[in-house]
């Protein structure tokens, strides 16, 4: 993999302890990258490379507001290159700052180059693929069918894969993987790279996490292939806590229900955008839940949402905040099995919420209050 020999280059290049471009960290997934200006300020700038890289380009971001570091990352996602693309992006970034910090740029960073030796290894493990598999560029159609029936002898990382996260859950990841593909290759993609690719990480880390596995709580995707549209079971409560104990009542009339169900909708802005959380069923009062299901937690609206939130650390979050808000089901509300809050009011009341908050901040209890 090509990507992998790049990486591992421009690691020695700008190591942690280079004096303008720094890259903290780097896989084959994103580069964390870190820069300090003039001011002695430091910026954070991320690139996300997805699994269709070089086809697909990186995608760099910062969280940073500066007009500089915005206009910088504008550059750099406009370079173009039909060989090294990862390296030449880096390279551009880092004669930018440079500029920013009025400094010429070494000539060493201005020549950057992957050694041959490399280049000439992974050419030749490309090829013997290619000859092995039979796989050629008119024929990625049929390689996508082929791949998705697992009719190939699948690859180490594949096995480690499917032996970390089990085997429906692979099978889940990799039909997205094919419908994504699909979509590359007819020029209709949904949502976008960015959001696309930090949710497939999403789901992938929670399909290995010890809370899923635990079943704290199950995910589904809407028309189980829609990656922006997720369905959430919640059942991990304190079981001392009011909450627990009224979802084992509810779950005695309903032999359906004994779990609270929150459906997760996604932007292609995420992550820099927060998901719309909202509670499905059953009815709830108290908890920070407000009319048509919306919640009323600060790290779901723009101002307090962050893009380092991982999607578990959301969905954990918000269980133990229903418990702490002392949450109960509504029995007077609930009189159908399974009463489904309207999404309308839930948007309504939601971008209130922001609007409200927007003006008068949040409060934050003492610290005895949690």
């Amino acid at each position: 993999m090509k990507v992998k020999s790049e990486i591992t280059y421009l690691k020695t290049v700008f190591p942690k302890t280079h004096d303008v471009l720094r890259i903290i960290s780097g896989t084959v997934d994103d580069l964390t990258c870190s820069f300090t200006d003039n001011s002695s300020k430091k910026h954070t700038i991320l690139c996300n490379i997805t699994h269709e890289y070089p086809v697909i380009s990186p995608i760099w971001f910062s969280e940073s507001e500066e007009s500089y570091i915005v206009d910088i990352i504008e550059k750099v996602n406009a370079v173009k290159s039909d060989k090294h693309l990862l390296l030449n992006m880096v390279k551009s970034l880092a004669i930018e700052l440079y500029k920013l910090r009025q400094q010429a740029t070494p000539s060493e960073i201005m020549n950057m180059a992957v050694p041959e030796s490399t280049e000439v290894e992974e050419d030749d493990v490309d090829v013997d693929m290619d000859e092995d598999e039979g796989i050629e560029d008119e024929q990625d159609d049929f390689y996508i069918d082929d791949h998705l029936n697992f009719d190939e002898e699948p690859t180490s990382e594949e096995r480690k894969e499917k032996e970390e996260i089990g085997s429906d859950n692979f099978t889940q990841l990799q039909k997205l993987r094919v419908t994504q593909r699909q979509e590359y290759l007819t020029g209709r993609v949904s949502g976008s790279v960015q959001a696309t690719d930090r949710l497939m990480k999403e789901l992938k880390n929670i399909y290995a996490s010890e809370n899923f596995k635990a079943k704290l709580y199950t995910i589904e995707l809407k028309e189980d292939s829609n990656l922006y549209d997720w369905y959430v079971k919640l059942r991990g409560f304190d079981k001392e806590s009011s909450l627990y104990k009224d979802l084992q009542t509810l779950y005695k009339k309903d032999s359906k229900t004994d779990h609270i169900c929150l459906n997760i909708t996604f932007t292609d802005r995420f992550p820099m955008q927060p998901p719309f959380i909202r509670i499905c069923y059953p009815v709830i009062f108290g908890g920070y839940v407000l009319s048509g299901g919306a919640i009323c937690m600060e790290l779901l609206t723009p101002q307090g949402w962050s893009s380092a939130y991982s999607v578990e650390a959301v969905i954990m979050q918000l269980s133990a905040t229903l418990v702490k808000g002392k949450a109960r089901v509504d029995f007077a509300g609930t009189t159908k099995v399974n009463h489904v809050y309207s999404w309308t009011k839930a948007q309504s009341a939601y971008k209130t919420l922001v609007q409200i908050h927007e003006k008068s901040g949040w409060f934050t209890p003492p610290k005895d209050e949690g």
